[in-house]
């Protein structure tokens, strides 16, 4: 519990920290209604020459859910609006889940986010929440005003204020976190932010206020290192022991890149309940196509017993600037397995049409293609290729599928 509480209230701090990137969704699934542009995945899909984020495929191998994220842009390349489906397992239909439009103001300041859920039992889309944002001159975000779901006939509420200081550097120098209590902001925490000569951030000090003593608690602490290229490669996060007033390790990213600066793993590890050595605990890691944009994204669990990495969930995102990956996701219409496989898969399908079958690599290799009359029944082969994640792509006169294959 004293984990989960800390994470919680720091988490608040972690998203907000990267609040450019919610502006700037363009590239990415995780932050308005004039000059709608749909459009699908391929060439065509491209707006003003920004590689869009079409489209994402969310699958969770332990709850067995599954999500499905489609995007659409102004002419501007700005995100405006976001729908997703949901299903409860791979056998289960797909309902709707949640909706968000995205508003930005002259200088492309994303300034207001708001989301409607879909209640499944009283068939209807209710207010969830809506972030709205304040900028200075400078395009600094000043304020950031969320507000959330308080339940039928209450419609949204506040929630939590952030106010951000910054230095003549431009540099977040303090985040001032309020909570909405007895109707009215009250000062709930702090985060105080510290830069090398490069503008890293090098340390991010996070404090409770305390309403007793009136004076500043400290809690955490997270120190940042970065490579020669400027990379963040680490970061430590400590845990003030008030007992020993000492730092005490709670947590530990390690970040690898490759030679072009694509980040393609996360390590997360905590530390061990035996010595005073790090345990693994999550990985996270990243696949990119030749163009450097990013694909497919995979998170595994430490298995502590057996010293393995279990799945935990994997995303691959369809965008517009890559022509081996379709937007469309309904996999409802056939069934592939097994999957993962040793490289020979089938397919079931009451598909009559006739059409084509590709394998891909994450290279954008074709390595498998074959003319089917009927889908009905079908073997797919590339046990000669290497262990690893091939995208499939199924073209049915005017329908397209595409299929995430994982071969080990």
């Amino acid at each position: 519990m004293k984990f989960f509480t800390k994470f919680l209230a720091t988490l608040i701090f972690i998203v907000a920290a990267n609040c450019n990137w919610a502006q700037r969704a363009i590239n990415r699934i995780e932050d308005c209604f004039d000059n709608l542009t749909t459009h699908s995945f391929g060439t065509e899909g491209r707006l003003n020459n920004v590689c869009v984020v079409d489209s994402a495929y969310y699958s969770n191998y332990i709850n067995g859910q599954d999500f499905k994220y489609y995007y659409f842009y102004d002419n501007n390349s700005h995100l405006i609006y976001e729908f997703s489906l949901k299903r409860m397992h791979q056998n289960a239909p797909w309902i709707d889940f949640m909706r968000q439009w995205y508003t930005y103001d002259a200088n492309d300041n994303l300034i207001m986010r708001y989301a409607e859920t879909w209640s499944n039992t009283m068939e209807f889309w209710h207010e969830a929440f809506r972030e709205t944002y304040t900028f200075d001159a400078n395009n600094n975000m000043t304020e950031s005003i969320s507000e959330g779901y308080c339940g039928l006939g209450c419609g949204l509420e506040n929630a939590e204020k952030l106010i951000f200081i910054y230095d003549e550097n431009q540099n977040l120098t303090t985040r001032f976190l309020y909570g909405w209590i007895d109707g009215a902001w009250s000062l709930q925490a702090r985060g105080v932010y510290s830069y090398d000569s490069n503008n890293n951030n090098t340390e991010m000090l996070y404090q409770f206020w305390n309403l007793e003593t009136t004076s500043w608690t400290t809690v955490t602490k997270d120190v940042y290192y970065y490579d020669s290229y400027n990379n963040l490669i680490e970061i430590v996060w400590l845990d003030w022991n008030q007992t020993s007033l000492e730092w005490d390790n709670f947590w530990r990213y390690i970040y690898s890149y490759d030679a072009n600066n694509n980040r393609i793993e996360l390590l997360w590890l905590v530390p061990s309940s035996f010595d005073s050595e790090w345990d693994n605990y999550i990985k996270e890691t990243y696949t990119y196509d030749s163009n450097n944009i990013l694909l497919f994204e995979r998170s595994q669990n430490w298995n502590y017993d057996d010293e393995v990495w279990e799945d935990d969930w994997h995303s691959i995102l369809y965008n517009s600037c890559n022509s081996t990956l379709v937007s469309e996701l309904d996999l409802t219409d056939f069934t592939l397995y097994p999957n993962p496989s040793n490289g020979q898969y089938k397919i079931v399908s009451e598909v009559k049409e006739g059409g084509t079958i590709e394998v891909f690599n994450f290279s954008g290799q074709k390595v498998f293609s074959q003319r089917f009359k009927s889908l009905r029944q079908l073997d797919i082969d590339i046990s000669n290729q290497t262990n690893g994640i091939y995208v499939l792509k199924v073209n049915c006169k005017e329908d397209v599928w595409s299929m995430l294959l994982l071969k080990q």
